[in-house]
């Protein structure tokens, strides 16, 4: 029996020819199913994609606009916080300046910020020559009771106990300078008559060309022991432990000035320049008199250096009808004159004030030269004083006075447990 091996191979290769056929179909026809579905699958990703991105960016412009909104309310609120806190620190400076108690309800954040800022406390110190030894009175009485003063202002001899006071001078020490007649015996080198004797001497001198200002002294030599009563390192104003001006008339323009800076000796010559008595002192472009010819008690000038509480100290004599007789003495009709002016300028400064102290000086000239003027002006300033106390502890606050610096009051400071 023969086999037929050569068929046998036929039929395998028509197998497999049948079989990779098939194959070929079914490939093609998957092919033909998936290519389209992953199309619109790659279509599907691509608008979720997009529709993520804009949602996002919806999201981030709804965000900006709530952070817009957010800023807008915070500068709404900014903007009336700093108004209340105007509206309350008028309200405060109000309730220093006033000794009398408002009849407004006072709302409890109003009554805080009222506790926690301490009034600054000005010293107003008016001209008077010799009458000024009252505001050393006057001193010694704020100081014996705590009350700290926080600027000084003064006028002619008001600038020079104002001025020795800020620099740090003792007051015993001022004291001695007027009871002990050294201040005014540099104030008036020579007496007046013989300055008046001696005149015509220096009139000769301008008429051979000397080029002097009006006036019987130049007023170096109080300068000088100006400089000298003030530490070394206090010759300048700026350099005072309480803030300080002398206020000066400029002859050129009319105007009063307050001098808070440079030489103190110079700035007090200057405010201390008493019309044909002293001659007037140049100081840069300005030519400078007596501040009491238009300021002699300079209220608006402290409170210009920032006082809440302004105490003025009025050394001008008291205005009462005198008889004839009275004007027959020798420079009674100028000093008259003087004490009507400066009463005159005075009235829109005691407006000015919180508080008015004025003193007993009547009788007391202005350029005496007498230790018994000067002792009695310091006593008519403690009287004053301790007569105007309970108004000024009612503005400043007892829980405000002081003690050697330390505050009556205060919690003291821990003590130290640290062992060495």
């Amino acid at each position: 029996m023969e086999l037929d091996i050569g068929k046998g191979n036929r039929d395998k290769k028509t197998n497999v020819c049948f079989a990779a056929a098939s194959l070929v179909v079914i490939i093609s026809g998957f092919a033909a199913i998936s290519l389209p579905a992953f199309g619109q699958t790659a279509n599907f990703v691509a608008k979720a994609q997009s529709r993520s991105e804009t949602s996002i960016t919806e999201q981030l412009n709804s965000t900006a606009e709530q952070l817009n909104a957010t800023t807008e309310h915070l500068n709404s609120a900014t903007e009336q916080l700093n108004s209340n806190a105007e509206l309350l620190n008028s309200k405060t400076d109000q309730s220093a300046l006033t000794s009398e108690p408002s009849d407004q309800p006072v709302s409890k954040l109003e009554q805080s910020v009222v506790k926690k800022r301490r009034p600054k406390v000005g010293l107003a110190l008016g001209g008077g020559g010799m009458r000024g030894a009252a505001h050393i009175g006057v001193l010694e009485v704020l100081e014996r009771e705590g009350i700290r003063v926080d600027y000084i202002a003064g006028t002619s001899m008001g600038s020079v106990v104002g001025g020795l006071y800020a620099a740090g001078v003792p007051i015993c020490e001022m004291e001695e300078k007027f009871t002990r007649g050294m201040l005014m015996k540099h104030f008036m080198t020579a007496p007046i008559g013989v300055r008046l004797a001696v005149a015509p001497a220096f009139l000769s001198l301008k008429a051979v060309g000397a080029h002097q200002y009006d006036g019987l002294y130049r007023g170096n030599i109080f300068r000088k022991f100006l400089d000298k009563s003030v530490p070394r390192e206090d010759k300048n104003i700026e350099s005072f432990k309480i803030p300080f001006c002398a206020v000066a008339l400029n002859l050129i323009d009319g105007k009063p000035y307050a001098l808070s800076t440079g030489n103190f000796g110079r700035a007090l010559q200057a405010s201390c320049a008493l019309p044909l008595l002293r001659r007037p002192v140049r100081i840069g472009d300005k030519l400078f008199v007596d501040g009491g010819v238009l300021v002699n008690l300079p209220t608006q000038q402290v409170r210009d250096m920032g006082a809440d509480i302004v105490i003025a100290v009025d050394i001008d004599e008291r205005i009462d009808e005198l008889p004839m007789s009275e004007f027959e003495k020798l420079g009674s009709v100028a000093h008259r004159v003087i004490c009507l002016h400066l009463a005159k300028v005075d009235q829109e400064s005691l407006r000015q004030a919180s508080i008015v102290i004025h003193p007993d000086v009547n009788g007391i000239r202005m350029v005496s030269t007498k230790r018994k003027d000067a002792k009695t002006a310091v006593a008519a300033g403690v009287a004053a004083a301790e007569k105007a106390l309970p108004e000024i502890l009612k503005l400043v606050g007892p829980e405000n006075l002081t003690v050697q610096g330390k505050v009556i009051g205060s919690p003291a400071p821990e003590a130290d447990t640290t062992k060495n």
